[in-house]
């Protein structure tokens, strides 16, 4: 059995999320077919991974996984596990400076459309240069859009501490945040995983 962690308002998912960036189109000289990629997903749900990431950047991906969800549930019926789908909300590095609340809000009923949802699991939100300080508006614009119904629960994705913290004196409640940690990059332990726990 797959370990597994509950959220707030028991919101539980597995500790392992399937990604979903490599089935972008570009990614693969050769891609598969729609098939072979729902076969896969089924196997990896029917083995307790029933939680996927994605992002709006990823081509196509938010589309395939709406496709994986019907296909799911028509495949398994009413026995079948929830599917989860976890997508980001990153915005265009070009349009950083002169983002509006209608274009976030576009984003959002894009990705919706996409994955053929009513309300998204979880955005994670990203952002490309601090140099331009529409984040914070941007966090609080995502925070409205929880309120109206369209987002479950909000994450982040590669912020720092200073950013975070920014954010969460705002009322921005993240419930995750994404980050890259590996051998060779071991930022997040200096001082985010310990300002994410305190939060």
């Amino acid at each position: 059995m797959i370990p597994s962690v509950t959220l707030e308002d028991g919101y539980r998912i597995p500790r392992i999320i399937v990604g979903g960036w490599q089935l972008s189109s570009g990614h693969q000289s050769e891609p598969p077919t729609v098939d072979t990629v729902l076969a896969n997903l089924t196997a990896l749900a029917d083995a307790g991974l029933t939680t996927f990431d994605c992002a709006d950047i990823y081509t196509g991906v938010e589309t395939l996984f709406g496709r994986f969800r019907s296909h799911y549930r028509t495949r398994r019926g009413e026995d079948a596990p929830p599917i989860h789908v976890h997508t980001k909300c990153v915005p265009d590095r070009g349009s950083l400076a002169t983002l509006t609340r209608a274009e976030i809000t576009r984003t959002i009923d894009r990705s919706l459309r996409r994955l053929a949802m009513e309300r998204l699991d979880l955005v994670q939100f990203a952002w490309w240069d601090y140099d331009h300080p529409g984040w914070l508006d941007v966090a609080g614009w995502l925070v409205d859009l929880q309120r109206a119904g369209k987002i479950r629960h909000l994450g982040a994705t590669n912020f720092d501490v200073p950013r975070m913290s920014a954010m969460w004196e705002a009322g921005v409640r993240f419930v995750v945040h994404q980050v890259q940690y590996s051998i060779l990059d071991r930022r997040p332990e200096h001082g985010m995983a310990a300002w994410c726990r305190a939060h």
